[in-house]
């Protein structure tokens, strides 16, 4: 978290909590089959097959053309960059 001011009261106990475990992000789904996402499927790094995360909800996005989900994944595997997969 950034903050412009450098003193405000719980800065001290901003600073001294860990970073979450998972994060919520927006994921762009490509399916060769034009299968999208409801909800409550596995998502997985896609070069060892271990399961990182899950969908929270997800749907066709008419604005975006293509399917989009929400999922919280976690953060060592948002950091690593590698791709992921939802099953």
């Amino acid at each position: 978290m950034k903050t412009a001011r450098k003193d405000f009261i719980g800065r001290d106990a901003l600073a001294a909590s860990p970073e979450p475990a998972r994060r919520l992000v927006h994921l762009a789904v490509t399916s060769p089959e034009g299968v999208d996402c409801v909800g409550n499927e596995s998502i997985f790094n896609s070069v060892t097959g271990e399961v990182v995360g899950f969908t929270t909800s997800g749907g066709y996005g008419y604005l975006a053309e293509q399917s989009i989900a929400f999922g919280y994944v976690s953060s060592a595997a948002l950091e690593s960059g590698v791709p992921l997969a939802i099953e």
